[in-house]
């Protein structure tokens, strides 16, 4: 269980970095993707307990969100560009 928790870790350290990236910028790719994921997934839990209290079109917008946030992560695996750096806001 801990091999196959560490293995999923490493693989969304490497989301969307290529070897020309800089320290810095692998860095930053690694936490957009780390927090898309953490996000989407609390977003998942949160949309699932609204249906299970039959709630289901308040259940239907973490669940829509969740959806997004991991379909962004995608698209950012497949075409490792960032339109813009939310990270440089800070």
């Amino acid at each position: 269980m801990g091999n196959q928790i560490e293995c999923l870790l490493k693989r969304v350290e490497r989301i969307g970095i290529v070897e020309s990236d800089s320290p810095g910028e692998r860095i930053r790719k690694t936490v957009l993707a780390a927090f898309a994921i953490i996000v989407g997934g609390a977003a998942v839990a949160w949309g699932v307990i609204y249906v299970a209290y039959d709630e289901k079109l308040a259940g239907s917008i973490p669940l829509l969100y969740a959806t997004g946030s991991f379909l962004s992560v995608a698209v950012f695996a497949v075409t490792i560009s960032v339109g813009f750096d939310p990270l440089s806001l800070f």
